[in-house]
């Protein structure tokens, strides 16, 4: 391809043969850092193969392909390190298409990428800690945390322009999802109490942010009394001291 010998559509499929085989290889040899150079080709991809011409659709709809049958693998293997890496190979690459071909038009197909990719990492974390009954280790939590925290600040930044009045329900939402995810893994793996703890904190900074992105002045504190009873009554339920205590302080402050 780089010396115009073949074409695009014939390198793109050539490469993914090449990642396929790595990925195959390495499960028969039980390999992980086989598996990881496999991955890493893959990712590369999409770069060595460009014509240069955006095509959206496409590159997209490969890394989810690409990030599915990474986390099977990593699922199913148990290779955790592997979740890790796709979601840092996942984030350069939606970087690096925002910069390159990002346009206002484009933002619907951002966001719809972005909460793929969100849900996708999402999951994965929680089904293979909590399904599992496998303690989570803090590669585990880190990516729990950052993928949170990426997600958001992407739709912070595409929206604020001219949707800042959506950005308050995102944050609520999110930390309704967190809420949900606490009270389930709190139910099915009790034991994994950074897991738990961990997901009840997500959803307590997130609820916290959507208070003074939609309220103004006296409304923030009234608003803030009230998180902080429903996540006192949340930690009851939950057992969970953390969030029962969570907000208790910066109102008494306040």
């Amino acid at each position: 391809h780089y010396y115009n010998l073949i074409g695009q559509t014939a390198a793109f499929s050539f490469m993914i043969a090449v990642t396929a085989f790595g990925v195959i290889l390495a499960l028969w040899a039980d390999a992980l850092a086989l598996a990881g150079l496999a991955v890493f080709g893959g990712f590369l991809t999409p770069f060595l193969a460009s014509s240069g011409i955006p095509n959206d659709f496409g590159f997209f709809g490969y890394l989810i392909i690409l990030n599915v049958g990474i986390l099977a693998v990593a699922f199913f293997k148990k290779w955790h390190e592997l979740t890790l890496f796709g979601f840092t190979a996942t984030v350069i690459n939606f970087a690096s298409w925002y910069g390159a071909y990002y346009e206002p038009e484009k933002l619907w197909i951002a966001l719809f990428v972005l909460t793929v990719f969100y849900f996708i990492f999402l999951f994965s974390g929680f089904a293979a800690n909590v399904i599992t009954r496998k303690t989570s280790s803090r590669a585990d939590l880190f990516v729990l945390t950052i993928n949170a925290a990426w997600f958001f600040g992407w739709c912070y930044l595409l929206l604020r322009p001219e949707y800042y009045g959506w950005l308050g329900f995102i944050a609520a939402g999110l930390g309704g999802i967190y809420i949900l995810l606490g009270y389930a893994a709190s139910l099915i793996h009790a034991e994994d109490k950074n897991m738990v703890l961990m997901l009840g904190a997500i959803a307590v900074v997130f609820l916290t942010i959507a208070v003074p992105l939609e309220l103004k002045q006296n409304a923030i504190t009234i608003a803030w009394a009230v998180e902080a009873a429903v996540l006192f009554v949340l930690g009851l339920v939950m057992k969970n001291p953390g969030m029962k205590s969570a907000k208790s302080r910066p109102i008494i402050d306040k």
